[in-house]
């Protein structure tokens, strides 16, 4: 039993074992702060998308036209961005045009084209006699031009 007494004027490990616990416990700390600011972001921009998405659909509804309906989503979009818990200004980026001619387009993958719009086929055909029917260079201005007159016919 002599070995298991301490004798007073040893120093003990607690400063020690103090030092390693507050790294760990400081470590916790910023970990569960990040993860906050992290779902708090998260919930922040998905509300913002989904009033965007909202105000697009409702455009829609509403009978306005694809253009108008993207300008009054990039609106509420916008609008809702401005409060950004970090404090940043809003900023909305337009949508990207991609150079024709990459690997995966319609016009170079497939002879022939269906062109849907709200469950209907509004054209079919090859990417050029679709885009001469419709007056335009390429198969995304085609499909908008189709768009808009298959709007124009259900109203």
């Amino acid at each position: 039993m002599a070995g298991t007494h301490r004798r007073r004027d040893q120093p003990g490990q607690v400063l020690v074992l103090f030092a390693m616990s507050m790294v760990v416990i400081m470590a916790a700390a910023g970990l569960a702060f990040d993860i906050g600011r992290f779902y708090s972001e998260k919930r922040f921009l998905q509300n913002a998308a989904d009033a965007g998405a909202l105000a697009v659909a409702n455009a829609l509804i509403r009978g306005e036209s694809n253009t108008v309906a993207e300008a009054d989503g990039r609106d509420v979009l916008t609008r809702n961005l401005i409060g950004s818990p970090t404090g940043t200004p809003g900023v909305v980026a337009t949508t990207p045009e991609y150079e024709s001619g990459h690997m995966g387009e319609a016009e170079y993958l497939c002879d022939r084209v269906l062109l849907l719009y709200q469950g209907r086929i509004i054209d079919e055909g090859a990417v050029p006699e679709l885009c001469a029917r419709a007056g335009t260079r390429s198969l995304a201005e085609a499909f908008l031009q189709r768009i808009d007159q298959a709007g124009g016919q259900n109203e």
